[in-house]
């Protein structure tokens, strides 16, 4: 009698040992689904040069253009630079860091921009129309400061873009709009604002939507391969849309796909008939 029941013992012993092992081996086949594959940059030449195009003024752009001259009088170069407080204090306060010589920094002034209309045309005081097609920023600053020579002595012409933002959407863990105070962002900045992707975001499958031509065109960019130094998108322009497309496995959860339902079905069924047996053949043993 009690050898029987060691068999007994044993057998239900092994029963829930081969089902514990199958719903592990479950688990494991859905998790390895998860993106296991986090290293950018890995396929590739070893040296690649990366693609530094600079982009054109564009309709709609709002450019800070900031005229100052390289001599001590700025009160010359005031008129060309629209700030919210005075212009001439601005200036002064931008130069010298100092307000009235308080020693206070001039924060309080910000220049206003100058917006590009729809023919690229931007509208200066006393130099007049300013075409900016073709041209990008560096261009237009040589160009203003030939434009301004006339009226301020040694001029000096700063500008950068007011509005470079970036909508950066999908698996991200900050998806939204990232606002750049720089004239040169590229993908990975804009990935790096977004707090890198998600457990389930694919490297190997991110867009990049651009304005051109008035329609919008789509480009696919691979974070795990060093070409993309070389995309055309690698440099980002304003209001351009960064899409990290999902895993399978993302996509298979959110449309609780009719396969994982099958499985999930198979592993409980068989969960559940374990248990009963093992009840019986308790039963049957006391």
């Amino acid at each position: 009698m009690v050898i029987k029941l060691k068999q007994h013992s044993s057998i239900v012993t092994r029963l829930f040992l081969f089902f514990a092992i199958c719903i592990l081996v479950a688990s494991c086949s859905s998790s390895n689904k998860i993106n296991n594959n986090p290293v950018y940059f890995r396929a590739g030449a070893d040296t690649v040069t990366a693609v530094q195009k600079e982009r054109f003024v564009h309709p709609f752009d709002q450019l800070s253009i900031q005229v100052y001259s390289k001599t001590p009088n700025q009160e010359q170069a005031a008129i060309f630079n629209i700030y919210t407080s005075s212009p001439v204090s601005s200036m002064r306060e931008s130069l010298t860091g100092a307000a009235g010589g308080s020693g206070v920094s001039g924060s309080s002034a910000a220049l206003l921009g100058y917006r590009v209309n729809e023919l690229g045309n931007i509208e200066m005081p006393v130099i007049g129309t300013i075409n900016t097609n073709g041209m990008n920023i560096y261009q237009l600053q040589d160009y203003i400061s030939k434009k301004v020579a006339n009226y301020v002595k040694d001029p000096e012409v700063v500008i950068h873009y007011q509005n470079f933002d970036v909508n950066v959407l999908g698996e991200v863990r900050i998806p939204g709009i990232k606002k750049f105070a720089t004239n040169q962002v590229t993908v990975l900045d804009a990935i790096g604002a977004s707090g890198d992707l998600t457990d389930y975001g694919r490297r190997s499958d991110v867009t990049v939507i651009r304005a051109e031509g008035g329609k919008e065109v789509f480009y696919k960019v691979d974070l795990s391969n060093r070409s993309i130094f070389k995309s055309p998108v690698y440099l980002l322009q304003p209001n351009d849309i960064v899409y990290v497309s999902p895993t399978n496995y993302k996509l298979e959860n959110l449309n609780v796909s009719p396969n994982s339902q099958r499985t999930t079905a198979l592993v409980f069924g068989l969960l559940s008939m374990g248990i009963s047996i093992a009840t019986l053949i308790i039963t049957l043993t006391k």
